[in-house]
């Protein structure tokens, strides 16, 4: 038993979890798992999962669409939450995004193809950046957007609301266009 705890200890490290995760494995029936980051990063992977899948359920030719004139596009907010997951992971992790990403041009992308690239691209990006921090980060503070000053953890929990906020309007969206959300269906 204590060798077989103390390889899931090891695994769960490796993918990002809380070590308190292996520590309680077994000791209730079921595993719970503790602390912020873990709970950030469930809560990030399904808002991700869900902007990635409605943004590969609406049709190329709705990318240019938008309600209003003067109203970003699918494709212009679809970039826009690329672009600011790079950001929000960058400023939490301190680590750049790769050398190919225009933070600013993920908002002028109009390709479908390039939208979703760019949206699986800055998920997987934000979930390494996450799970490479150490819990005693998230109380560091970081300057964002050049003049204001929040914890890692803020940083992360404007994160996550972003994300939802979006995903809300892309699902606005995606109705108004007749596309319903695949997970509702």
């Amino acid at each position: 038993m204590r060798s077989t705890k103390a390889a899931l200890i090891v695994v769960v490290s490796m993918i990002g979890l809380s070590p308190a995760f292996a520590q309680n494995a077994g000791t209730a029936g079921t595993a719970k798992v503790a602390g912020f980051r873990s709970d950030f990063l469930s809560d990030f992977q399904d808002a991700s999962k869900k902007i990635v899948s409605l943004a590969e359920a609406i049709p190329a030719e709705k990318y240019a669409w938008r309600p209003a004139e003067g109203v970003m596009s699918v494709a212009e907010v679809l970039g826009h939450v690329a672009g600011s997951s790079f950001y929000y992971a960058e400023r939490a992790g301190g680590q750049k995004p790769p050398a190919d990403v225009d933070l600013r041009g993920l908002e002028k992308l109009q390709d479908k193809e390039k939208v979703v690239q760019a949206l699986r691209r800055s998920s997987e990006f934000a979930e390494q950046a996450i799970q490479g921090l150490e819990d005693q980060r998230l109380d560091q503070t970081v300057n964002v957007y050049g003049n204001e000053t929040r914890s890692v953890r803020g940083v992360l929990m404007g994160l996550s609301a972003h994300m939802h906020e979006h995903l809300g309007q892309v699902i606005a969206y995606a109705r108004m266009n007749g596309v319903a959300p695949p997970w509702s269906k």
